[in-house]
């Protein structure tokens, strides 16, 4: 196990090399003038110039990654122009708002989807079957910008039984949550019918309803348990995925996380705050994905890390 975690910890760092890599590159392709933002539209060409050299702007696109590099090892991510403060602080400060977020769209997500999923998978074929499957397709073929617009239109602007958007009440993260919960649920109740399913054709299953075990009883203690494997591995990349900022939700419920500090970063062109959206997003779903593994190797001994 030790010598497992080391390894992917080694993959997980490379990942994160090439992250940066990718993201560095791109912002050099970017029509954009850094220097331009940080002086201003006002700035002179010798005003301009300085700036380009008090930053290194100046100097080869290979000098300033390693330069940038050598500010990561230091935990220094750049300044954020566009907020005024430093990069990691500006995510730090909205890290909570991401992380209150993530959980409880994974709360609504697993209270959707599971039921879905059992009852879909108890009864195949049935209305039940059919409905959750027709249902779950209507709201996946929902982008998540449309379908948050909706919920505000309806719950918020119509019936003002949430707030319209902000952090500023308990309340407000409702409906950001289930719109970012409502994709994901479709993904767990289809996974959760497929995975149940197989299991229910295995031969322990078989000799359980011998028994004269009940069919609830079956599907809750003998193949629930041993059908969860890839609902914990799925629940571990939104985690990741979540943490790392999710921009539209965000934006449209004008939530204040990281991937509200995203979208305004892209729409001011901050360099510095994208590169260090992306990165931190990065680590996260590195880190879920480890996590994932471990998790999976302790609920399913049959399972060898090494």
């Amino acid at each position: 196990m030790a010598l497992y975690l080391v390894r992917r910890a080694l993959w997980g760092i490379l990942v994160l090399v090439g992250v940066s890599i990718i993201t560095f590159l791109i912002a050099f392709e970017v029509p954009v003038d850094p220097a331009r933002n940080i002086g201003g539209i006002h700035a002179t060409r010798a005003a301009l110039a300085n700036i380009r050299h008090t930053y290194g702007l100046d100097q080869p696109v290979p000098v300033q990654y390693v330069r940038y590099l050598d500010r990561l090892a230091h935990g220094d991510l750049g300044r954020a122009f566009s907020v005024s403060e430093d990069v990691l602080p500006a995510i730090a400060n909205r890290l909570p708002y991401t992380g209150v977020l993530a959980l409880c769209g994974i709360l609504f997500e697993l209270a959707i989807g599971i039921p879905l999923g059992l009852l879909a998978a108890a009864r195949p074929g049935r209305l039940i079957d059919r409905s959750s499957l027709l249902i779950t397709l209507v709201i996946f073929s929902l982008p998540p910008f449309v379908l948050g617009n909706i919920v505000l239109l309806l719950f918020a602007f119509h019936w003002s039984v949430f707030p319209l958007g902000g952090a500023d009440s308990a309340t407000s993260i409702v409906l950001p949550a289930i719109t970012l919960a409502c994709g994901g649920a479709v993904w767990y109740t289809r996974l959760l019918r497929a995975t149940l399913l197989d299991v229910l054709r295995a031969d322990y299953i078989r000799t359980a309803r011998a028994k004269g075990l009940s069919k609830a009883r079956v599907v809750a203690f003998h193949a629930l348990p041993n059908a969860v494997g890839p609902v914990v591995t799925q629940i571990g990349l939104d985690m990741g995925y979540f943490l790392g900022g999710v921009v539209v939700v965000e934006s449209v419920f004008a939530w204040p996380g990281v991937g509200k500090l995203a979208f305004d970063a892209i729409s001011h062109d901050d360099i510095n705050l994208i590169m260090g959206t992306v990165l931190v997003g990065a680590v996260f779903v590195v880190v879920t994905n480890i996590a994932v593994d471990v998790v999976q190797a302790w609920l399913d001994p049959r399972i060898r890390l090494g």
